[in-house]
């Protein structure tokens, strides 16, 4: 049974069955998604909208991990006043490249970084040596985790500047 759009108060969010639907537009093509809550719907939209603006909004279908990670480090432009600097660049290539990038393989797509994957990317993460006869510290989990899942959304949550 098909379903018909219900208008919310929300412009261009729709209700339909017991979903919210919601339309946004890349590169003056049409693209639908949906959300179980009205409010996630709303956040959705929003998000897809800024991304969308920004140009950093990917069909995340095809792209590989590996190379939107590559993409998105000499593309960043940082959100501080100072912007990005190059030794900012180049220590976060290093964590990406030493964790987030080791621990997926070349072939994994973006669209396959579901929250199980960064369960099993924490635990491995946990069990990494420090290279003084312990484990990585929490702040430096929080760091190499943050990066990663910074990059898939393109902005970064990495503590510590």
């Amino acid at each position: 049974m098909a379903y018909t759009l219900e208008k919310t108060k929300t412009p261009g969010i729709f209700r339909r069955g017991g979903r919210y639907v919601f339309s946004y537009r890349v590169d003056g093509r049409q693209k639908w998604e949906s959300a179980r809550t009205l409010d996630e719907a709303r956040s959705l939209k929003s998000e897809r909208i800024t991304d969308a603006n920004r140009g950093e909004l990917e069909e995340r279908s095809t792209v590989k991990l590996h190379e939107y990670v590559g993409e998105w480090i000499d593309r960043y432009q940082g959100t501080g006043r100072r912007g990005f600097r190059d030794e900012t660049r180049s220590e976060y290539r290093g964590l990406l490249n030493k964790y987030a990038l080791r621990y997926f393989a070349k072939d994994t797509l973006l669209r396959a970084v579901v929250p199980r994957e960064v369960a099993g990317f924490i635990a491995w993460l946990l069990r990494q040596s420090n290279g003084r006869r312990g484990t990585l510290t929490d702040k430096s989990v929080r760091n190499a985790l943050g990066l990663a899942s910074g990059s898939a959304r393109g902005g970064t949550r990495a503590t510590g500047r």
